[in-house]
């Protein structure tokens, strides 16, 4: 696969980077590693990934498999959005809980499952970077993002710009970046400056959200959503077709793909 130099960065990264929100969705942790061994192989370096995808279990599955070749790779977590923390601790459990939930949906309406909390509490924040860095057995990450931060995080997020810094003065973080909406990161971006080196936004081929971005005088440097966007619109093109006008909007930079299959996760990566 086609490898890149991320904009504004020294971050060289495989064209289309392997996402981890739906590897929870293997049960078995060898099925789980398989296809993080078959994407690879495949070309891909980067992989990102996140507390809240499996209630940390892709986190884990990232450091249990990819610990041997960390220096030829790229990662990226992120911070922000709590996830369970009994489960993130034991991740394996979260497929009790689930059907304990299924479960007690039946029989009770006042079941309340656990709601992912926002926080932008430095003392959480820590916790959650040090959670994250012991689950992927590594020392650091590449890049660290804020896990969708709406526009009014900003006061917030003023409030943490020290610390952040504090961890790439550390190397604990080498950059930092938001992630979620084009619209909010580039407001967030706008408002603290000279902070966040790398914006990864949802983007579409019908309404071009990441358009922003660019008019906004920041470079292109991630994009996600192109196939679940299209899904939603019920814009039945071929997979395949959605990639390929996927890498000419973001020629540049990088484009996450999240997928199970193995047979379209190879032809995606032909692409590139």
């Amino acid at each position: 696969m086609k490898q890149i130099i991320l904009p504004n960065t020294d971050l060289k990264v495989s064209q289309l980077g392997f996402g981890t929100s739906s590897l929870h969705h293997l049960v078995f942790q060898k099925d789980r590693e398989k296809l993080l061994s078959y994407a690879l192989n495949l070309g891909f370096t980067h992989f990102d990934t996140a507390p809240l995808y499996g209630e940390g279990l892709a986190e884990h599955t990232l450091g249990k498999y990819l610990g041997s070749c960390r220096d030829k790779i790229t990662i990226a977590t992120k911070i922000g959005i709590s996830s369970n923390p009994v489960l993130r601790k034991f991740p394996a459990l979260m497929y009790t809980q689930k059907t304990l939930n299924s479960l007690m949906s039946r029989f009770s309406k006042n079941n309340t499952p656990w709601v992912h909390r926002r926080s932008l509490n430095k003392k959480q924040l820590e916790g959650s970077l040090q959670y994250s860095l012991k689950a992927l057995r590594t020392d650091w990450v590449d890049i660290l993002f804020i896990h969708e931060p709406p526009t009014n995080d900003i006061i917030q997020l003023l409030e943490i710009v020290g610390w952040l810094q504090t961890q790439k003065k550390l190397g604990v973080v080498r950059y930092l970046g938001l992630a979620g909406q084009a619209q909010n990161c580039v407001e967030i971006a706008k408002k603290i400056p000279n902070v966040f080196d790398i914006l990864q936004v949802e983007d579409s081929l019908n309404n071009h959200e990441a358009d922003i971005v660019t008019s906004s005088g920041f470079p292109l440097q991630i994009t996600f959503g192109y196939l679940r966007k299209s899904l939603e619109s019920k814009n039945l093109i071929d997979p395949s077709e959605i990639i390929k006008e996927s890498l000419q909007r973001n020629q540049n930079g990088m484009i996450l793909v999240s997928s199970r299959n193995s047979k379209r996760l190879k032809t995606i990566a032909s692409l590139a």
